[in-house]
């Protein structure tokens, strides 16, 4: 039986096919995040009796505005994963949805609750503290993320694609020094 189709896949993808029909040469690229240190897990309201917190693990917003800013400069992209934590959960969405279910009932409630006492104002219905700007980070910068390697590969991977290619297509010439330097060094000689 396939996987199940992701959620949110549905509307992304009815909305691509809206500018095509039109003829419009919009595009739309769907960047899928990882947990990232935001603000908002000191405001939120919360029902699980504690203070919530990102699901390690997280990075830093930074990584997420570049991950946008790439994927709006790189229209063509139907896709755009960061960090590996999306990248495994889309490979567990794909390959065992019922494995990955039964991992994150298992360990995702306690990831995101931290021992302190919820906030006693959210900003649910209110903005907190409008006057004030909070800034892009939230209370996790000693264990957020600058970089998320697979989104530098992705970013890359035309010249990660180019050095593949000549490193294979160098392989045997740098094989065959190998050897000729091995042979001469252990004093034997090659047929000639």
């Amino acid at each position: 039986m396939p996987a199940p189709y992701p959620p949110g896949r549905g509307f992304t993808d009815s909305v691509r096919v809206e500018p095509l029909r039109e003829g419009s040469g919009a595009r739309i690229t769907e960047v899928r995040l990882p947990a990232v240190d935001a603000p908002r897990f000191s405001r939120v309201r919360s029902r699980m009796g504690a203070r919530t917190r990102p699901l390690p693990p997280v990075y830093q917003p930074e990584v997420a505005a570049r991950a946008i800013v790439w994927a709006a400069g790189h229209p063509r992209r139907r896709r755009y994963r960061v960090g590996h934590s999306t990248v495994a959960t889309v490979l567990g969405q794909r390959l065992a949805p019922r494995l990955l279910d039964l991992y994150l009932a298992r360990t995702s409630y306690d990831g995101q609750v931290r021992d302190a006492a919820p906030p006693e104002r959210d900003d649910l219905f209110a903005p907190l503290d409008a006057e004030r700007d909070h800034g892009a980070h939230g209370g996790f910068d000693d264990e957020a993320r600058e970089v998320g390697l697979l989104q530098e590969v992705g970013r890359r991977r035309g010249a990660l694609a180019a050095a593949c290619l000549a490193g294979l297509a160098a392989g045997p010439g740098v094989h065959g020094l190998i050897r000729r330097g091995s042979a001469h060094a252990g004093g034997r000689t090659r047929p000639g």
